[in-house]
C-alpha cells in the first residue's frame, strides 16, 4: 500500500504529465494555424500605390520585397507567399512571376487613376505596365493591381 505521501507525489507527477500533453498537443495545433487575416480599414490609394511600386517595381528580387514587407509589419502566409497587413484591408502577393496587391477601395470611381497617378510618380514609365482590375463577385468594391517581375 502506498503512503499518502506517495499517492500526493503519483498524483501530481499524473497531473503534471497530462499538463506536458495538452501542452504538446495545443502546440501542435499550432503548426498548422490560421492564414494571417488582414485589417479593416480602406487605404488611401496613392499610398498603396507608393508601397506596391516599392514592393512590385523597384526591389531588385523577391528577397528585398520580402524583407520590405515584412518591415513594415505585414505577415506572412508560408503557404502561399501573400503578406497580409494588419490595419488596413489588403494583401501583396510578391511570389512567382506576378507580383500584386488586393485591396478594398473607398472610391471605386478614381482608384484606378489615382493609383496609376502615384506609382507613376516614383517609377516613372514603368508605372504603365500596371495591370488593375475590379474583383468580380465581391459586395465591396475589391481591386487587384499586378505586374509582371522579372525575378
Amino acid at each position: 500500500m502506498r503512503s499518502p505521501h506517495q499517492a500526493g507525489s503519483l498524483r501530481r507527477r499524473t497531473i503534471g504529465l497530462v499538463s506536458a500533453v495538452a501542452m504538446l498537443c495545443a502546440g501542435a495545433g499550432s503548426v498548422h494555424a490560421q492564414a494571417p487575416s488582414v485589417g479593416s480599414s480602406t487605404a488611401n490609394p496613392a499610398v498603396l500605390a507608393r508601397l506596391f511600386a516599392s514592393a512590385c517595381l523597384q526591389s531588385a528580387n523577391l528577397a528585398d520585397t520580402q524583407t520590405l514587407l515584412t518591415g513594415l509589419g505585414m505577415v506572412p502566409n508560408p503557404e502561399t507567399g501573400t503578406y497580409f497587413h494588419q490595419q488596413f484591408d489588403m494583401s501583396v502577393n510578391p511570389a512567382g512571376a506576378i507580383c500584386s496587391m488586393v485591396f478594398l477601395a473607398a472610391d471605386p470611381e478614381t482608384v484606378a487613376d489615382v493609383f496609376r497617378e502615384s506609382a507613376a510618380a516614383l517609377v516613372g514609365i514603368g508605372a504603365q505596365d500596371i495591370e488593375i482590375i475590379r474583383l468580380e463577385g465581391q459586395a465591396d468594391p475589391y481591386y487587384r493591381a499586378s505586374v509582371e517581375v522579372q525575378w
